[in-house]
């Protein structure tokens, strides 16, 4: 082989070895460190989940439908002194309030408005109706009602709605005849504890002196009071059923669950 083919060669392979053994620029890092290795990606945290929704409010809870029922039980027999003719009760005029409201009270202070005057003396419920709807006007009341009126062992009833805020109960019915006599209840608690009563009976033992009339008899005639008394028991001032604790009338109070 002649001497210039030989260098020729000779340079070709020298190419060749150089090509194989150099090392290889790196891929990954522009610095020349290699490259991290690969690793799993991050996960996202796991979302807080809502709150509950909260629990549906039980609207027997919040409100409460009754079946109030007025049952004479004034007989001759069981109230001998004077038994009146005509015996019978005015119709029962109340109302659902508050327990801050006041329709009527025997604290032996108050004394009768016009409306609890008009009730005990004549039986009216205008003007009462009249005062329990100022009540409601001022948000100290629910709602009024007047049942009708029985006689001395008859039966009246009337259902009334009381609510969360408006929990009590009074109520009044004039004893005729009479002066200015009365039965009542007041401030009847309808819910105690939070609880909705599921039935109440209450004896009407303590008759009322409405405090504007001076009669002393069932048949007295009338004589107004001026200034008036406050309310106070009739027994109070000696007159009639002061020795007669039996009921003149007995209040069921019954809660209608549909």
């Amino acid at each position: 082989m002649h001497n210039s083919t030989r260098l020729v060669f000779l340079a070709l392979l020298a190419l060749l070895w150089c090509g194989c053994s150099g090392s290889t620029a790196p891929v990954d890092g522009a610095d020349g460190m290699e490259a991290p290795e690969d690793s799993e990606p991050e996960m996202p945290e796991d979302p807080v989940p809502p709150p509950p929704p909260p629990p549906p409010e039980d609207d027997e809870k919040k409100e409460a439908t009754f079946r109030i029922t007025f049952r004479g039980t004034w007989t001759a027999a069981r109230h001998p002194t004077e038994f009146p003719s005509g015996a019978h009760f005015s119709a029962p005029v109340g109302t659902v309030h508050a327990e801050q409201s006041v329709f009527w009270n025997s604290d032996g202070v108050a004394i009768a408005s016009d409306g609890i005057e008009q009730m005990a003396e004549t039986g009216s419920t205008g003007t009462a109706r009249d005062e329990i709807d100022d009540l409601i006007t001022d948000g100290r009341a629910l709602s009024g009602f007047t049942a009708s009126g029985v006689g001395a062992t008859g039966s009246t009833s009337i259902e009334v709605t009381a609510t969360e805020l408006h929990h009590f109960l009074s109520l009044t019915s004039m004893i005729a005849p009479s002066p200015d006599w009365f039965l009542g209840v007041r401030n009847v608690d309808l819910c105690p504890g939070g609880a909705w009563i599921d039935r109440l009976e209450i004896d009407l033992t303590t008759v009322y002196d409405a405090g504007t009339d001076a009669g002393q008899d069932f048949d007295s005639n009338n004589s107004d009071v001026t200034p008036h008394d406050p309310i106070h028991r009739v027994g109070d001032n000696g007159a009639h059923f002061v020795s007669e604790p039996l009921a003149l009338a007995t209040l069921v109070i019954e809660r209608i669950i549909e």
